[in-house]
């Protein structure tokens, strides 16, 4: 199977279902376009000012505009906020579930309200069906995309 790894707090908001969306300036690999895929838990983690900046945007905003689905975000500001706190209390360098990772698609497609918001240079990645492993698997990731045996997994 293939694995895509994420900073955290990125990628415990992916395997929650917190987030539908992450933004990014590039697109992830064609051969991980509408696939289930591994989302794994980078050792690094997010810097503490994007963190203040994503939560501010989402004060300001909306969750919208941040890729996070509605009903998931007073759960994904707790997530956050916590995980400044204390960058233990989620895993890293750790394989935490499969997500479907679906065809990146331009900020202005998702809504009208993010069309200002979002530079044009700018791609979301849309992910669906978020499907959390009981425990994570402490597994070394890589960058981009990347294949893990499943069954040793």
């Amino acid at each position: 199977m293939i694995a895509m790894t994420f900073k955290q707090p990125y990628a415990s908001l992916i395997i929650t279902g917190c987030a539908q969306y992450l933004f990014r300036t590039g697109k992830p690999a064609k051969v991980a376009w509408d696939r289930t895929i591994g989302v794994h838990a980078a050792r690094a983690y997010a810097y503490e000012t994007e963190l203040l900046h994503y939560l501010d945007t989402m004060e300001r905003y909306g969750p919208d505009a941040c890729g996070i689905r509605r009903a998931k975000q007073a759960l994904a500001e707790r997530m956050i906020k916590r995980f400044m706190e204390d960058r233990t209390n989620l895993p890293s360098s750790a394989l935490l579930g499969t997500v479907k990772l679906r065809m990146p698609i331009r900020p202005r497609e998702i809504t009208e309200g993010n069309a200002g918001l979002i530079s044009d240079k700018i791609w979301a990645w849309p992910f669906s069906s978020p499907r959390k492993l009981k425990e994570p698997i402490q597994i070394v990731g890589h960058c981009g995309v990347w294949e893990y045996d499943a069954k040793a997994a």
